[in-house]
């Protein structure tokens, strides 16, 4: 609701310091106006088509302001994986392909591993849906949003490296040496920044540099 969002606003709004690091500003304070204008123009058209940016835009702010780096990497990417599902196509097959394909699979499994089958089968439903990166990366081709920029002495790279601490970080005991981990949050960070202000619209997204 409106009362939830201004409430929300207001929330974020105690958190600013009175003094403000222009450096680390995204828009610069002269197009600001401009962006704001434009950026509203579009949040309204992308409610009216049912795609509310309200809260990614939420988690991205919130991932800036949280002392804890692993935090500020995991809201910056719970932000972009929340954008990858609302732009992205998620699902590798129709609902009847995969529904024949899952017949098939679950006769293979059950003759080949009986005592197993059932814990294998839980894992079949994770087939439907496409590698988060596979997803990711049409969205950021659609958006016209670079990232190979990020990794300029590795020119061959095929995916970006946030993705496998992402795994380490979310699904693994494994600890992220602290260095590492803050250099992969400010890519992370770079990437959602660029794709949000694509998204609102603004033309300066490749202006977004590493802070």
């Amino acid at each position: 609701s409106s009362t939830t969002r201004q409430e929300e606003i207001r929330h974020l709004g105690y958190k600013f310091d009175q003094e403000v690091d222009r450096s680390l500003m995204v828009i610069d304070p002269i197009q600001a106006r401009a962006f704001l204008k434009q950026a509203l123009q579009h949040l309204g058209r992308l409610r009216q088509s049912n795609q509310n940016l309200f809260v990614p835009l939420v988690w991205a702010t919130e991932a800036c302001q949280d002392n804890y780096t692993e935090v500020q990497f995991a809201l910056g990417f719970i932000a972009l994986e929340k954008i990858k599902d609302m732009f992205g196509e998620t699902k590798t097959l129709d609902k009847t392909s995969f529904a024949h394909l899952k017949q098939e699979i679950e006769e293979i499994v059950r003759k080949s591993v009986p005592n197993e089958a059932e814990q294998v089968l839980e894992k079949i439903p994770e087939l439907s849906r496409k590698k988060l990166w596979r997803t990711l990366e049409e969205v950021l081709k659609d958006q016209n949003v670079a990232w190979k920029d990020l990794y300029p002495k590795e020119s061959q790279i095929g995916e970006p490296t946030f993705l496998k601490t992402r795994n380490r970080l979310f699904h693994s005991s494994q600890d992220v040496e602290f260095g590492y981990l803050s250099d992969e949050t400010l890519k992370v960070q770079v990437v959602l920044e660029r794709l949000l202000l694509r998204i609102l619209g603004w033309k300066g997204v490749d202006q977004v540099l590493p802070h």
